[in-house]
């Protein structure tokens, strides 16, 4: 695996407990000309490498600005206070990389919201920038 990580033919990879993991470029690849669709949880120094021709992503940010408790009052404990600055600061940064953002409610709101922005992005024309075309 080192060998190829050198080779960069991984274009994620990270260890944990001594062991190394990743993504590799082949396997993304293999998954779109299957025709299926690779869903993918990267830094954004990643996504600015997924961000060209050879992989045209739709890039969808999940924020976590506020969490509501089942009362609807908002939690804003420490973790979810990290968590929400983290997005406020992501959001200023890198928006103009992101096609679509969802604010987190819950997995199960979320994950539709996800779901039918891609049925739409499915259906519907979309740009790409003039230099994928040439």
């Amino acid at each position: 695996m080192l060998a190829d990580i050198n080779q960069h033919k991984y274009l994620n990879y990270f260890q944990s407990k001594g062991y190394l993991y990743g993504i590799t470029l082949d396997s993304i690849h293999r998954i779109i000309s299957d025709g299926l669709i690779p869903i993918l949880d990267v830094e954004i120094p990643v996504l600015k490498l997924l961000r060209c021709k050879e992989f045209s992503p739709c890039v969808i940010f999940v924020s976590f600005l506020e969490f509501y408790s089942t009362s609807g009052d908002v939690v804003l404990g420490s973790d979810i206070q990290q968590l929400a600055a983290e997005s406020a600061d992501m959001l200023k940064r890198y928006r103009h990389l992101f096609d679509h953002i969802v604010i987190y409610s819950s997995t199960e709101k979320t994950v539709d919201q996800i779901m039918n922005f891609i049925a739409l992005k499915q259906k519907s024309p979309d740009w790409i920038p003039v230099g994928w075309l040439y």
